[in-house]
């Protein structure tokens, strides 16, 4: 097993073991409704690991990072939070501003989203 296997096992471990449990609703273009014109939404949830923090004071700038906005680390587990999708934490629904791949040498370990309550 490589250094960034490793890894990966061990930060998915920390997280759940210092995190909690979450829910990501991704949306999707369903079947194309030749009669209306349109193409109806479909919403996929999968459960996943995460840990939740607070943006530091000095990062909040009113713009780009808001009050209220949280910083939530997720475990590497095969589903893929993407921007605009939604992350339901203790019941809450946050919508997710900024998603980023944490990928040393090309093995993502984790991701890190800025979530937006009110998603």
């Amino acid at each position: 097993m490589s250094f960034y296997s490793e890894l990966l096992l061990t930060t998915a471990r920390l997280i759940a073991d210092k995190g909690q449990e979450m829910t990501l609703v991704s949306t999707a273009p369903g079947a194309y409704d030749a009669s209306t014109g349109t193409a109806a939404e479909v919403e996929t949830a999968s459960s996943l690991d995460g840990v939740v923090v607070n943006y530091p004071a000095r990062e909040v700038d009113g713009t780009s990072v808001q009050r209220g906005d949280r910083k939530v680390l997720i475990a590497a587990n095969g589903v893929v939070p993407k921007i605009q999708d939604t992350l339901i934490i203790g019941g809450v629904r946050n919508k997710i501003i900024d998603c980023k791949a944490v990928s040393p040498a090309g093995t993502v370990v984790m991701y890190t989203a800025q979530a937006r309550a009110g998603g």
